[in-house]
């Protein structure tokens, strides 16, 4: 059994990766669909196993109430 510190924290903490100019890519969103636009910029981390680019589109999907054709776009994009 791992032996855990206060708060159940393991030993072995988590390894982040601190994004860099290096790992980090410029995104730029410019999309319009059936009269609705959405625009935005933002830097994307790729490396990161976290950031799912559907995962993030769905997100901003529903946030923004934008309509569902909009996740397809924004994913095509950032891919």
């Amino acid at each position: 059994m791992k032996s855990q510190h206060l708060w159940g924290f393991s030993k072995n903490p988590v390894k982040f990766r601190i994004p860099t100019s290096e790992n980090l890519v410029p995104i730029r969103l410019d999309i319009e669909i059936d009269g609705q636009r959405f625009r935005d910029a933002f830097t994307w981390n790729p490396a990161d196993p976290d950031s799912e680019v559907v995962v993030f589109a769905k997100r901003t999907v529903k946030d923004l109430k934008l309509p569902p054709a909009f996740v397809t776009q924004i994913v095509q994009s950032i891919q």
